[in-house]
């Protein structure tokens, strides 16, 4: 059985998502795009914590029709300056998308409207989704 290549869980009021060093495939993308159309509406946004691959056009076009039909933000957390200008990109398109830096992960969870005094354990939550994936723990 392939290792997982995304990891997700649900933390206070929002979805926090790993990618792992691997192209997300169809079939676990088209599983956590399900998690968030069917999130509860308690969850106010998706914090993603990217991989060194990033998704298809195909997922990404998925990805963008399911956050305009659920409007929920979308904190993008990456190095890459590719991944960060695609969610530039994406945030013509869609309001509430914005990209970060791994040592913005505490601005990325208040653009999420986090609770601030829950930021320690949603971090900690994050690290066990990376470690999950086996990833740098560099957040």
């Amino acid at each position: 059985m392939l290792n997982p290549t995304i990891a997700y869980s649900v933390v206070d009021n929002v979805l926090l998502v790993c990618a792992g060093d691997d192209t997300p495939t169809d079939e676990e993308f088209g599983q956590m795009v399900k998690t968030i159309r069917d999130l509860h509406s308690s969850v106010t946004g998706i914090l993603v914590l990217a991989g060194t691959k990033r998704p298809t056009s195909n997922q990404r076009s998925e990805m963008t029709a399911v956050l305009k039909r659920r409007a929920l933000g979308l904190a993008l957390v990456s190095e890459s300056r590719l991944a960060r200008g695609a969610i530039t990109a994406i945030g013509w398109f869609v309001q509430g998308v914005k990209s970060f830096r791994e040592s913005e992960i505490q601005q990325a969870l208040l653009f999420l409207k986090a609770d601030p005094s829950n930021t320690d354990w949603i971090i900690s939550k994050l690290r066990e989704l990376q470690a999950s994936l086996a990833l740098d723990q560099t957040a």
